[in-house]
This record gives C-alpha cells, structure tokens and sequence, in this order.
C-alpha cells in the first residue's frame, strides 16, 4: 500500500474557517498516478493552461501534511473546486465521495439516507458535489457584439484584430477562443457516478456545502474521497465561526429568466397552448427559484404565461409561493439559507411590456391598480416598475414616471 500526501494552498470564501486535509492511498503500486489539488471556486486558473500550471507545481511531498483553510459563515456556503489529473496514463472509473464533517463537540454535517431522486429536493442535502462538464463557445452575444460593435469592449480571448477605434477585421474562426471548450455545465455527482480522466488532463468536481443556522461553532473534520474500482485512494476537514449571515441582502442580486426560453427547451413549445403545460413548466420554473434562492440569488420574469395578458395588474398565481416564502420551505423540498423567505424583488412590466405608453391615464389606472394589490398584500418583497430598457429618451422616461 503506498500512501502519498498533497499540500494545498487554499484561499476560502469569507467568513467561516474550513480546513480541507487530502491524501490518496493506492490499492497497489501498478495503479496510474492521479494529482489532485483543491482550490477555490474563486481562484482564476488561466483558460490556456496545462497540466502543469493547473496543478501550480504541487507534486506529491512525501509523508506530511498540512490543513488549510476555507472560510464561510453560519447560513451560507463554503465551495471548492477539486482538479484531479491524470499525470502519466489515463485513469478510468473514478468517483469521489465527501464523507460527513464531525466536530470535537459531537456536532456533525452529513447528508441524511433519502429515497428522493428529485435533484431539486434539497432536504437533508447539506453536501452536494458536482461533476464539471464543457460548453464549446460557438458565438457571441448578437445583442451585444455584432459585427460592428468596438472590439475593444469584447471580452479579451474573443477580441478579433481591430485597428483605430475598435474597427474588427476578420470572421468568427479569427477569435483566439473561437469553439473551445469552457468548463460551464454542472450536473450532480449521482448522474455521472463513475468518470475517466484522459492522459494529462484534469477533471473537476465541485463540492457545495451548507452550514446551517444552528450549526455549533467549532472545528469540523472528515474527507474527500477519491475512488477507483470501489477502493479509496483518498482523505478530508471544516471550522465553524460564531456567527451567522442575514437571510437578506442589504443589495439584492437579481437575474432574469425567461420563461418563454425554458417552455422551449423543456417542454417543446416556446408559447403554451394549456393550463396543463403551463402547470409543468411552473414545476420546472420553481425548480430555477429554488436553485437560484440558495444561493442568494432573486429571480424576475416577465409575469407572463397561459391566459395572462399585458392589462394583468397582480403577480400571476404560481408567483404567490415564491413572494410569500412557502415555496422556500421544507415542504417544498427547501432547505438553505433565507428558508421561508420570499423573493426579494418583483418586476412589474419587466423589459417596458406594460399598457399605456400613448396614454397617461391607462398608465396611471395601472399603476394604481398595482399599487393596491401590493398595499393589500403587504409582503416584505420590493416591487419596481420596468419602465424601458435602455432608452436613451430621458424626457419621454420622466414623462412616464411622473404619470405613475
């Protein structure tokens, strides 16, 4: 049996002090060797970069070991990414598993026995890990980079040659990262098991783990553990400071999803033609509130959907659960920071898709009309009203606002 000892240098995500300890341990000494390194979800490693400089020259040390550190807080995460190398041959059939997390005090983080295959039913999940797959980049943004758009505003690794004042010159095929590949699709573990690493290159696994409200404050140890074949070659550790994150952010985050994009790609049909379709793809839109809630993150769209019309002066009905918070519950399958909570924002007329741009007192009946469901509601959400999208018509704008 040999047993080879990696040091990491980790940078961690504030507030909580996690330390990660690994090893591997070889079934026998015919196995191919596999590096891993942890870093931070945060650590840029160049996209451009070899083995070498991916795995930052952190060849195996000998018999020491060292703990480092990962920080996050009560009510928040703490991620990293794991890169696992194949430095000499390929390695087929690896899986990695991350035990519970124990503390001194008898304190645990774990992952309780469930039956649920629903990869949206975050209860008793605390620990979750990711497999990272590529996307090829096989264009740009046509709303924000067409052809004569200043390539000086590009991002660097799509820039074409330009001369003067960011004129391009060339096609797609003369961007640098034109159709290479970018570790974007994460799917969870359970969906690809088991895994090969090519000759020289790296795979990586992304671990999200919760650390709940009540969570004791102390040092959590346990491992990660990477396997071949179904024997170890692998080991792990976690702190927990003596406070926690609020629920809500002083700054909300926001991010917009449209509906008609998700009714496409996961139901066939971009515009729904049933109060049946409509009913899955409120399951499948609540699985994103979700997703994106325990992370901190608000969702808006465009309060559309079967039989809504632009005239509609409430929140549509699958909206009521996630404003008040019972969609954020257990459940629902919930559980993660702001449990309960609803969504921190809601727009009304999202985009400028609203009644009454000719007529300011259809605006104005509008308005009041939200105006009253909101104040008959009173929910703790901030709702603002979408005037337009990047217009540069200041006066025309003003004209709207003071009509509201």
């Amino acid at each position: 049996m040999k047993l080879v000892n990696f040091i990491f240098n980790f940078l961690g995500i504030l507030f909580a002090n996690l330390g990660f300890q690994l090893s591997i341990v070889y079934g026998d000494e015919s196995r191919p060797p596999i590096s891993a390194r942890i870093v931070s979800i945060f650590e840029k490693i160049p996209l451009n970069a070899s083995s070498a400089d991916v795995l930052n020259a952190k060849a195996p040390i000998g018999s020491t070991s060292e703990v480092t550190k990962l920080f996050a807080a009560r009510n928040s995460f703490a991620s990293f990414s794991l890169l696992l190398t194949a430095t000499l041959a390929p390695v087929e059939n690896l899986s990695v598993r991350l035990s519970g997390l124990s503390a001194s005090n008898g304190e645990v983080i774990f992952n309780k026995d469930s039956s649920s295959k629903d990869y949206f039913d975050f209860r008793g999940k605390p620990i979750e890990l990711f497999f990272v797959r590529y996307l090829e980049i096989k264009g740009l943004s046509k709303l924000s980079y067409e052809a004569d758009y200043d390539e000086r505003h590009v991002p660097l690794k799509f820039r074409r040659p330009f001369s003067g004042e960011g004129v391009g010159r060339g096609l797609w095929s003369d961007r640098p990262h034109a159709n290479k590949l970018y570790p974007d699709i994460l799917i969870p573990l359970e969906v690809q098991p088991l895994f090969n690493v090519k000759r020289t290159e790296t795979q990586s696994i992304i671990a999200d783990i919760f650390v709940a409200k009540e969570t004791a404050p102390g040092v959590y140890k346990g491992k990660i553990e990477i396997l071949q074949n179904v024997k170890t070659i692998e080991s792990l550790p976690i702190e927990v400071l003596a406070f926690e994150l609020r629920d809500t952010s002083p700054a909300s985050a926001m991010l917009y999803i449209e509906t008609a994009d998700i009714s496409a790609r996961y139901l066939g049909e971009k515009y729904l033609q049933s109060q049946g379709q409509q009913s899955s793809l409120n399951q499948v839109v609540d699985n994103h509130f979700k997703l994106a809630h325990r992370h901190g993150i608000s969702l808006f769209d465009k309060n559309e959907g079967f039989g809504s019309t632009l005239k509609d002066t409430k929140p549509r009905s699958e909206w009521l659960p996630r404003l008040t918070g019972s969609l954020f519950t257990p459940e629902n399958g919930y559980e993660g920071p702001a449990e309960g909570v609803g969504n921190e924002v809601f727009s009304i007329g999202t985009y400028g898709n609203w009644p009454g741009k000719d007529n300011p007192e259809i605006l104005k009946k509008y308005a009041s009309e939200w105006q009253s469901w909101i104040s008959k509601n009173a929910l703790k959400t901030d709702f603002y009203f979408y005037l337009a999208d990047e217009s540069l018509d200041w006066a025309q704008q003003e004209a709207w606002a003071a009509s509201v």
